[in-house]
């Protein structure tokens, strides 16, 4: 491995020649070092053992003169086969195959991280079935719960605060605190000088330093400890997006060959020297751009990336076993942390490597010369940093994808659902913006950073959350800090793009677009918004149309929930009527055929039919005679009654789809399992192909997760009306009507109809009582119309939980608050009533057996009868009620739910929001509280053919990686 890494140093040097001296000059030279290094530990070098055999080998590595052959033989060349095995990567390539690499970026003496690179060749498609074949195979990667895509322009970091941004009313604490800092520094300054010669000799005090007016009046100085205090601000707010990252599987996501944010990629780097985890970092490099730039860094960027490539080796290649070789970083993120010199040079001092982009050049610039040009240009000095800094090839990433043709576009979407943080940003990063906006993905604005971010976040906060309409209001309210080109055009046409976005999906713009506040919002809020806001955009913009569609159809399945519930209740109360009516039959029967010979015996006659017709006609016991004959009928006719109306069954078979519907309108509105629009395609590692197993998740658009809802609540409907109810009717007269459409408020009866009869809160205390107890906790999700706006933006509004409606999408917490929890207050409250009469039953045929033991005794045995028959009846109570499976199944249901909230608080905010922790939670209550339901009517309780299974080991696997990098 130590011979391949010097060849391979000795080749970059030299990739055409490839001189044999300087080969076995680079080889000799590393093995008499490393004998003097290991002679004092008196072990013997292999590299010196290897050289002997090698050399006639490299020797066959020259280039021939023309005419000339190896050896004397004209126009014979060295084969590869000739070589070591060993070699074969260092002197061909197969240009159609991807390559892989293993290498640590050394980033000083003590400090190296391990990273992996895929070479895609020139001239081969980037197909995303291949991509996630390497993602799983050779790099172990689980697939990504987002892409994370990060914009901040390319202004340097410490340049991001104007005299525009910092006039703004919410700069006012941060204005007195850097005066207070000013002052201080000064005060400092001042102590450390010596006094002069006539002066006392008493050193002066910090006291009796006066600081001049021309200090505290100073806005440059303002400026720039303001500047100071907002990178530091924004490094700990990417600390905390790099944590997120980390604990929820996201990828950051650098993309270097289609043009990327500078700024964004140092704040990344800053943050990761003080993080202790590190997410998956997938840098997408373009080894065409840095060949662009012309200075020794950048020459020496490349020569490193064609040494990492030349010991590659074919992917899928098994007989050769990768190598980690070093790839030393060629700059360090603090050197770029100043953002006017670089290596104690002024950036304007220095020539760029490259030209500058158009949207750079301006005419209040200062100018620099451009290396290999004679002309110097006109630049903005805050934006003279990035072409040194992205000379450089990243050097924070885990996984890099180098490509070779220009034209290579790498399909981000195919990896999976993508989300944008956005802060600060100029004109390009503006157009960008507002592209991304227009594609209703899931956006994080970090207000107060400056830039077009602050326009975008004052916008957002104007249009969506204060649902103002008036243009001149709106516009008075847009927060623009910037003279830049962006601004002097950012206006009506960005009110447009906003409004209508907010028109075509209210919910989604106010769910999946948030802005969060650098200044006032600590990290732990930015973290919270973050996960928040990725946790609960539901897939892409709706299509055109939609409308309310989505809380339609949830709202018609509501109605047939409703309707199926209420006959269920209907054929109930006739299976009981029916029931008790029979055991009353059977009971009077009983006791007859007890009181009978007991009348037989006392009138000299054995039977009561012998005693009966003796009795004269008229007298009370010819009427008994009567009944004892009419009851046998009737009992024959509610047992035919019973048999023809099926109303134990058809109360079963109602009841088990009321409540299947009830748990796919909360999967729906979940989106989870088969109605996850976001999930990524679940690829079998063996075949490449989409699997077709039961515990595939299938990736899902939002119409396709809708037509799949629509397809179960209709095939849940027709089982019903082709099975036990085709002979039957059903009536839809519920509270909701057919034509009342829905309602959306506190007291709509839809509201009142889940809380009364899915969640039960009457049962205990009361649905008013029950949700008012909640709802003085969390804030209702329509917000207030009229609402005055305020000064600025921040995450304390999308923090708290919103009241659940039952019919838009559903976040993890508010299906916790108010189902979960309102489900296991049921279910306590419930359990002990079912033991009660289980237990009382119990006892009563206890009792009842006891009975017939002492009539037995006392050799009564026409009693004995009737006890056993009282005890078979109380038997056959018990059974219709089926107080005994509903006990166990509410048993089961309390262990399940109470188990799965022990687990629920032990989690982090960021692990409440993964998808991986929805869909556990979301199964283990829907299966308990489907269980729990469906006890006693013989139905069988299946929420879903997919199981979480793979999700929850995917949970386990980041665990042990992320535990694993810790250490």
């Amino acid at each position: 491995e130590q011979l391949i890494n010097v060849a391979t140093e000795a080749l970059a040097a030299a990739p055409e020649a490839q001189h044999r001296a300087m080969f076995l000059d680079a080889v000799r030279d590393h093995a008499t070092e490393l004998e003097q290094r290991e002679a004092q530990r008196e072990v013997r070098n292999p590299i010196i053992d290897a050289i002997s055999p090698i050399s006639p080998v490299i020797d066959g590595i020259a280039p021939f003169e023309e005419g000339e052959g190896h050896g004397g033989e004209p126009d014979k060349q060295l084969a590869l086969a000739d070589l070591p095995p060993v070699l074969h990567g260092l002197v061909a390539h197969d240009d159609a195959v991807l390559r892989l690499a293993a290498f640590k970026i050394k980033q000083s003496m003590r400090t190296s991280r391990p990273a992996e690179a895929l070479f895609w060749p020139s001239g081969r498609p980037l197909v995303a079935q291949k991509l996630q074949e390497v993602f799983s195979k050779a790099w172990k990667l689980d697939p990504p719960n987002m892409i994370v895509y990060l914009e901040a322009g390319a202004a340097h970091p410490k340049n991001f605060a104007t005299d525009m941004l910092i006039k703004q009313p919410q700069f006012k604490e941060w204005c007195k605190i850097a005066l207070a800092q000013a002052q201080l520094t000064h005060i400092a300054r001042e102590s450390r000088r010596p006094p002069p010669a006539s002066g006392p000799s008493k050193s002066a005090s910090v006291e009796t330093v006066e600081v001049p007016q021309a200090v505290v009046e100073d806005d440059e100085v303002v400026t720039v400890v303001i500047n100071r205090m907002l990178f530091q601000k924004l490094v700990m707010v990417f600390c905390a997006i790099l944590d997120a990252a980390t604990l929820t599987n996201n990828w950051i996501v650098i993309d270097r060959s289609k043009g990327s944010s500078a700024t964004a990629e140092l704040l990344i780097e800053m943050a990761l020297k003080q993080n202790n985890l590190s997410p998956t970092v997938l840098v997408i490099e373009r080894r065409a751009r840095i060949e662009q730039f012309l200075s020794d860094e950048a020459k020496a960027q490349v020569q490193a990336i064609h040494r990492l490539q030349s010991i590659s080796k074919a992917f899928g290649d098994d007989t050769q076993q990768r190598v980690r070789v070093d790839l030393d970083a060629l700059y360090d993120a603090s050197e770029f942390s100043d953002g006017a010199s670089f290596r104690n040079q002024e950036y304007v001092d220095l020539p760029l490597p490259v030209p500058p982009i158009r949207e750079h050049i301006t005419k209040s610039g200062v100018e620099v010369q451009v290396l290999g040009a004679k002309e110097k240009i006109k630049i903005g000095r805050k934006r003279l940093w990035m072409y040194h800094y992205t000379q450089f090839m990243f050097s924070g990433g885990t996984h890099y994808i180098f490509l070779e043709d220009s034209d290579q576009t790498f399909p981000l979407d195919a990896l999976g659902p993508i989300g944008a943080i956005f802060a600060h940003g100029g004109t390009a990063a503006c157009e960008r913006m507002r592209s991304w906006l227009q594609l209703g993905k899931p956006t994080v604005m970090l207000f107060n950073s400056g830039g077009c971010t602050q326009a975008f976040a004052s916008l957002h906060d104007a249009v969506v959350k204060r649902h103002y309409h008036d243009e001149n209001k709106i516009l008075g309210l847009i927060q623009l800090v910037s003279t830049e080109r962006w601004a002097s055009t950012f206006g009506i046409a960005e009110i447009m793009i906003m409004r209508e976005l907010n028109l075509r999906a209210p919910v989604h713009t106010r769910k999946a677009v948030v802005s969060v506040d650098v200044i006032r919002d600590s990290a732990e809020s930015v973290l919270q918004v973050v996960t928040n806001c990725f946790a609960a955009a539901a897939g892409d913009l709706p299509e055109l149309g939609l409308g309310s569609a989505e809380s339609d159809v949830v709202f018609r399945a509501w109605r047939q929930q409703e309707a199926l519930l209420l006959n269920a209740a209907k054929q109930r109360k006739l299976a009981n009527v029916l029931f008790y009516v029979s055991m009353l039959l059977s009971f009077l029967i009983a006791l007859l055929a007890t009181v009978g010979p007991m009348l037989g015996a006392g009138g000299g006659f054995g039977t009561v039919a012998d005693a009966l017709s003796h009795v004269p006609a008229g007298s009370e016991y010819s009427i008994l005679g009567y009944v004892i004959v009419v009851l046998p009928l009737l009992s024959g006719i509610v047992a035919t009654m019973t048999s023809r109306f099926r109303a134990l069954q058809k109360w079963g078979v109602l009841r088990a789809a009321a409540f299947k519907s009830v748990t796919e309108i909360y999967k729906f509105r979940a989106r989870v399992l088969e109605y996850d629009v976001v999930a990524p395609l679940a690829v079998n590692p063996e075949t490449m192909e989409e699997a077709e197993g039961h515990n595939t998740q299938k990736r899902s658009t939002a119409y396709e997760a809708r037509a799949h809802f629509v397809s179960e609540i209709q095939r849940i409907f027709s089982n019903v009306m082709d099975g036990d109810m085709n002979a039957d009717a059903l009536f839809f007269k519920g509270k909701l009507a057919p034509d009342g459409g829905p309602v959306d408020t506190d007291h709509s009866p839809l509201d009142k109809h889940v809380s009364d009869h899915i969640m039960h809160c009457r049962n205990f205390g009361g649905t008013k009582k029950a949700r008012a107890a909640l709802r003085s906790r969390y804030r209702d999700p329509s917000g207030d119309a009229n609402e005055e706006p305020r000064s600025d933006v921040g995450a304390a509004d999308l923090l708290s939980i919103e009241l659940d409606n039952h019919l838009s999408p559903i976040s993890i917490e508010t299906y916790v608050e108010f189902r979960v929890k309102l489900l296991l207050a049921y279910y306590c409250e419930e359990g002990p009533r079912l033991s009660w009469w289980q237990a009382f039953l119990d006892m009563l045929s206890f009792l009842i057996i006891g009975l017939a033991a002492f009539f037995a005794i006392l050799q009564m045995f026409d009693w004995v009868t009737m006890t056993v028959a009282v005890s078979s009846i109380i038997k056959n109570i018990d059974q219709h009620c089926s107080f005994g499976v509903r006990l166990t199944a509410l048993n089961a249901a309390v262990r399940d739910i109470q188990n799965m909230m022990v687990w629920w608080d032990s989690l982090t905010v960021i692990d409440r929001r993964t998808r991986a922790t929805k869909t556990r939670a979301l199964m283990i209550v829907e299966a308990a509280a489907l269980n729990e339901a469906l006890a006693g009517t013989g139905e069988v309780a299946s929420i879903t053919s997919f199981s979480s299974e793979p999700s929850v080991q995917a949970d386990e696997r980041r665990d042990g990686q992320a535990n694993a990098k810790k250490e």
